[in-house]
């Protein structure tokens, strides 16, 4: 639970990943994907969700990345060093690397 105990890591996790769909500024893309995701991850997340989590973040990056919606660069730069971040397994590299190959 956090802090307040009202919500879980989960819940916050989820409610991040919702708003991120819809999100173009890059000073909070910056600072959500950058430090809220990895603490509430990192800190709050039961062990057992740790590596999902980190999966379905990547997930959702790579979705937002490949939809042609990012039209600022430093923007894009910000979700792919991110999803690049949250990859934590063999299968979610690979598909990071066809997404380079497919530009």
């Amino acid at each position: 639970m956090l802090k307040d105990e009202s919500i879980s890591g989960l819940q916050l996790l989820e409610i991040c990943k919702k708003q991120l769909v819809h999100e173009t500024a890059e000073d909070v893309l910056k600072f959500v994907l950058q430090w809220v995701i990895p603490i509430v991850i990192k800190s709050t997340i039961p062990l057992e969700y740790y590596k999902e989590s980190h999966h379905n973040v990547f997930e959702l990056l790579l979705s937002i990345l490949s939809s042609g919606s990012i039209k600022n660069p430093q923007t894009a730069s910000t979700l792919l060093n991110s999803a690049m971040t949250s990859v934590r397994s063999e299968q979610d590299y690979k598909l990071l690397v066809q997404w380079f190959k497919s530009g």
